[in-house]
């Protein structure tokens, strides 16, 4: 039977070209042309399916994710690095170094902060907070209530060990100080050299130069549990801007003095009701 004209159309459209020769070593797309029955010839790589893709292809991108987690890993370790080398060089080539400290520095030796001092049974019955407790007129409102609360953080901070962190600033210190004598000196053997050439100055009056000179670390700190004095900071060095809990004066001008409490004084605590039974009047 014929084929319609209309199937021979479409025939001749649909059919490939047996002529047709793709390049060596590419892929080829043989699409039907409109109008030719010519098939067309493209070097170019076959696109991605919208919803699929090969195995390798998969694989491929897998090991690519891995590849990228890890740059980004190493990446981030070397920002770290770089950032404790920076803060290492900035303490070294500083001529003045200010430390400053708050609660958290005591709560890595296992102190409670300020939310938590006063966060006990006896004084959630009594309905007191920190800020209440630290009234100076409980001395003659209540004694017992007073020197129970001041007389408990004594005890505690008394008993408590500071952490290794202290120890660490110290060391901070002493390479600080030592590195500014080192370019103290290093000016003055210039400045001698640049006015008078040939004439040495006397080293007593460099030393004593130098020594002047010597509190460019100062320690600037809202705690008052006296850790850094007791690891061995110089008290010249320490600024404590809420005073300390050994060291007790009037809460208004009306005596010059302090009444130091030594460390190893411990007040007597009743710690059910966390007074101090002893102390009875403010006498």
């Amino acid at each position: 039977p014929k084929m319609s004209t209309k199937a021979a159309q479409h025939s001749r459209r649909t059919r490939p070209s047996t002529g047709a020769k793709a390049s060596k070593g590419s892929e080829t797309d043989s699409r039907p042309s409109t109008g030719s029955s010519r098939s067309v010839v493209s070097t170019r790589t076959r696109p991605l399916s919208r919803h699929g893709s090969s195995n390798s292809t998969v694989d491929a991108k897998r090991s690519s994710m891995r590849h990228t987690s890890l740059v980004g890993r190493l990446r981030l370790m070397r920002t770290e690095e770089d950032h404790i080398l920076s803060a290492a060089r900035a303490i070294l080539d500083a001529d003045f170094l200010l430390f400053a400290a708050g609660a958290g520095f005591s709560a890595d030796s296992g102190l409670p902060v300020y939310k938590d001092i006063a966060d006990v049974q006896a004084y959630r019955r009594r309905g007191l907070d920190y800020a209440d407790l630290c009234e100076p007129s409980w001395i003659t409102k209540d004694p017992a209530l007073f020197f129970g609360f001041w007389g408990s953080c004594h005890n505690t901070y008394m008993e408590t060990e500071p952490h290794e962190g202290y120890g660490i600033v110290k060391k901070w210190r002493s390479i600080h100080l030592d590195q500014v004598a080192r370019r103290k000196e290093k000016r003055a053997v210039f400045k001698r050299d640049v006015s008078r050439p040939g004439t040495a100055a006397p080293a007593g009056r460099q030393r004593e130069s130098m020594d002047s000179d010597s509190s460019s670390f100062f320690i600037y700190t809202s705690n008052v549990d006296t850790a850094f004095s007791r690891v061995g900071f110089p008290k010249t060095e320490i600024y404590e801007i809420h005073g300390n809990i050994s060291n007790w004066q009037c809460a208004e001008p009306c005596a010059g003095k302090k009444w130091p409490i030594p460390p190893e004084h411990r007040f007597e605590i009743d710690m059910e009701t966390m007074l101090a039974p002893r102390y009875v009047s403010a006498q």
